[in-house]
C-alpha cells in the first residue's frame, strides 16, 4: 500500500517578522492545524513580537532553499496562548488565505492515537535558520519518541517528548508528525518541537543533544475552543 503524497510545504511554514524598514526575519516554524489560517507554534518564536506573518508557498510548490521574494507573507490577526501560563504554545490567527492542506490532532486513543507512544517513529518537518537569515532552508527530520516526562524550567513547565533528533535554531513550532505505516499516519500531529535537551558525560566524552516536543493532546479543548470560534 503506498502512502500518499503529503504537501510538507504547505502545512508548515515560517514565521517571520517584517520590520517598519521591510527588512525580514525568521523567528521560527508553524503549522497548518485544522484550518488553513490557524498556525500552531511555540510561545517563544511569537513572544514580544508584534508584527508576524506566515511566509506562505504557492499550492505543490517543491521544498527547496529560497529567499522570502519567493514566498507571500501573509499577517496575522492575532496570537493566542493557552490560560496555563507555563505551556510554550501558542496559536496564531491569520488573515484570510487560500486552501492549503492541514494537519490534524492525533487521537488519544485508537489507531494512530498517542496512547502508545514509547518507541513510535516520529518526524519533523521545519525551517531551520541556516548560514543566510534570509534564506529559508526547509529541513525533515526522522527519529523516535525515546521518553514521555515533564519538562521543567524557571519559564515553563509541561508534558513532553524526547525525540530522537536533534532541533536547531528556527525549528521552534515544528510538528512532530506520527510515522508508521498505516495509511496517511503523517496528518497526525503529535507534539510541536520547543526547545532541546543535551546530554553530555566528561568522563566517557559522550554528548548528545535530542529535541523536546511538548504534547498536544493535553491543550486539545483549547485548540477546539479556537476552531469553533473562527469564521468559517
Amino acid at each position: 500500500m503506498s502512502v500518499p503524497f503529503i504537501a510538507l510545504s504547505e502545512r508548515v511554514v515560517p514565521i517571520v517578522s517584517v520590520e517598519r524598514t521591510g527588512h525580514s526575519k525568521i523567528l521560527g516554524t508553524g503549522f497548518r492545524l485544522h484550518r488553513p489560517d490557524l498556525l500552531i507554534t511555540a510561545k517563544h518564536v511569537v513572544a514580544g513580537t508584534d508584527r508576524i506573518y506566515a511566509a506562505d508557498v504557492e499550492p505543490n510548490q517543491s521544498g527547496v532553499e529560497e529567499g522570502f521574494e519567493e514566498r507571500v507573507l501573509i499577517p496575522s490577526k492575532r496570537t493566542l496562548v493557552p490560560d496555563d501560563g507555563g505551556a510554550d504554545l501558542a496559536a496564531v490567527i491569520l488573515e484570510e488565505t487560500a486552501p492549503r492542506e492541514c494537519f490534524t490532532l492525533a487521537p488519544k486513543n485508537g489507531p494512530d492515537s498517542v496512547g502508545n507512544v514509547l518507541g513510535a517513529p516520529v518526524a519533523s518537518f521545519g525551517h531551520p535558520v541556516g548560514p543566510e537569515p534570509d534564506r529559508i532552508s526547509p529541513r525533515i527530520m526522522f527519529g523516535h519518541v525515546q521518553r514521555r516526562f515533564v519538562h521543567i524550567t524557571n519559564e515553563h513547565k509541561y508534558l513532553a517528548y524526547e525525540l530522537g533528533f536533534p532541533a536547531f535554531p528556527g525549528q521552534s513550532g515544528s510538528p512532530v508528525m506520527l510515522d508508521s505505516p498505516r495509511l496517511r499516519s503523517r496528518d497526525n500531529v503529535l507534539a510541536v518541537v520547543t526547545s532541546s535537551m543535551v546530554y553530555s558525560n566528561r568522563s566517557s566524552a559522550a554528548s548528545a543533544t535530542w529535541a523536546i516536543g511538548l504534547a498536544l493532546w493535553p491543550f486539545a479543548d483549547w485548540i477546539a475552543s479556537i476552531t469553533s470560534t473562527m469564521r468559517r
